[in-house]
């Protein structure tokens, strides 16, 4: 298959289309899937180990983790793991109850910051069920929480 650029990509297997498109085009499908998702794709084959370290959005979210205990690990590992990559997109769901404790407030705030020095365009902070009163929400109050960025075009509080 040619590709814009001369670029010329063969998909190993004639059922497999996907593995033809460019790694650009897989960045950008990836960077779609929640980030605990877009990790477990490194299993499809060897190409695909490290793809999602270049996608250009994060959407990360503590669904799913029988802990926050294992959501902060996960997360100081996927930003670790990405070091300092560009970000378009950058969305923190911490949807649960408890899981915006007072003492995890200062680690989503270093990601918040992680994903600024990033460049992030685009930033999302949900830290409430659909079920609670979001009158109470404590995160996205952002308090003495000082952030600057002169690439930040929006910013989702809910």
């Amino acid at each position: 298959m040619d590709m814009p650029g001369g670029k010329r990509v063969e998909a190993t297997d004639p059922g497999d289309r996907i593995s033809g498109l460019p790694d650009e085009m897989l960045h950008r499908v990836i960077s779609f899937l929640p980030a605990r998702d877009a990790v477990r794709t490194c299993v499809l084959s060897p190409r695909w180990r490290h793809l999602w370290r270049l996608a250009p959005r994060l959407n990360i979210d503590a669904e799913g983790f029988t802990s926050q205990t294992r959501f902060i690990n996960f997360v100081n590992a996927l930003l670790l793991s990405r070091g300092s990559i560009p970000l378009e997109s950058f969305w923190l769901r911490a949807n649960g109850p408890g899981i915006f404790l007072e003492n995890f407030r200062d680690t989503a705030y270093l990601w918040i910051g992680h994903a600024l020095r990033s460049n992030v365009e685009e930033l999302g902070i949900v830290d409430h069920d659909q079920n609670d009163n979001e009158d109470e929400s404590e995160f996205v109050q952002l308090k003495h929480c000082p952030f600057t960025s002169s690439c930040l075009k929006k910013m989702h509080l809910c």
